[in-house]
């Protein structure tokens, strides 16, 4: 099979040869990329009115999967045709995928959403199951994503290689979760760290219970005066300043915080002040 290449879905590979061909999830669908004597070019595309989040291939199949962001999950036996895939899966916002070959042959599929949940599938995609463990897990009351709609999403599923029960999840936002017992009940991991989660990687020889969880810190300048925007620093303290855009959480706002002393700035240098923690956040 193919490689496959998105932010919500497979990106490492061990391979003893190079590839010299790939799928990519794009913005704009599926896209086929071929290297020849003059380099990578486009070699087709597939779901390109569509926003693919989560690219998978699955081996026992054949089949490869995209979860989309407006559509659900779409599979396709060759990466160029695609049909709908959404039996029994309440949300068509689907930003991550994940599957693994059990000890019996069996294979499940997992497909995380937003708002944020777990289904799995277990005769390749013809019907999707909720997850409902991770509906009731610690935690969960303050996930949210800090632009607009506001709502949590799933961000990655990673399956220890060792145990196929052994399941991770990061919440954006809502931070590092894990289930040893193939998603019935889940454990958070968030204690110390930022809440917002993007990816765990596994070491393909450690023991099941190694993982590193890496989050994508960002700062957000608010825009202008008439546009505060939000602002996002170090440790997950989301803010903006007082008066401005309608679409940010309220003003002054900081969400699980952890960061004390941190600050951010817009362009014109004024500080957001947080009144989170101890020390505060403030200039």
């Amino acid at each position: 099979m193919y490689p496959c290449l998105s932010p919500g879905g497979s990106a490492v590979y061990d391979s003893p040869t190079a590839a010299g061909r790939l799928l990519v999830g794009t913005q704009n669908g599926v896209v086929g990329l071929e290297e020849t004597a003059a380099g990578w070019r486009e070699a087709g595309r597939g779901l390109a009115d569509h926003h693919v989040c989560a690219l998978i291939g699955e081996p026992v199949s054949g089949n490869y999967y995209a979860g989309t962001h407006d559509a659900g999950v779409f599979v396709s036996p060759d990466g160029r045709h695609w049909q709908a895939a959404n039996n029994g899966l309440d949300h068509t916002n689907v930003f991550s995928m994940a599957s693994v070959r059990r000890a019996d042959g069996s294979v499940r599929l997992y497909a995380g959403t937003e708002p944020a949940a777990l289904f799995q599938s277990l005769d390749f995609g013809q019907s999707w199951q909720r997850l409902t463990g991770l509906d009731h897990t610690t935690g969960r009351d303050g996930w949210m994503f800090p632009a607009p709609p506001f709502i949590a999403h799933v961000k990655q599923i990673a399956i220890h290689p060792q145990d196929a029960d052994l399941i991770y999840v990061c919440v954006e936002q809502g931070g590092l979760y894990s289930s040893a017992d193939a998603g019935q009940t889940w454990t958070e991991h968030t204690a110390g760290m930022p809440n917002d989660a993007h990816r765990v990687l596994l070491h393909p020889t450690s023991a099941p219970a190694t993982a590193k969880a890496t989050s994508a810190v960002r700062q957000k300048p608010c825009a202008t005066d008439a546009d505060d925007g939000v602002a996002s620093v170090p440790g997950g303290c989301i803010i903006r300043r007082p008066g401005g855009c309608p679409e940010c959480p309220p003003a002054r706002t900081c969400l699980r915080c952890p960061c004390r002393t941190r600050r951010a700035a817009c362009r014109r240098r004024r500080w957001c002040a947080c009144p989170w923690g101890p020390a505060g956040c403030g200039p």
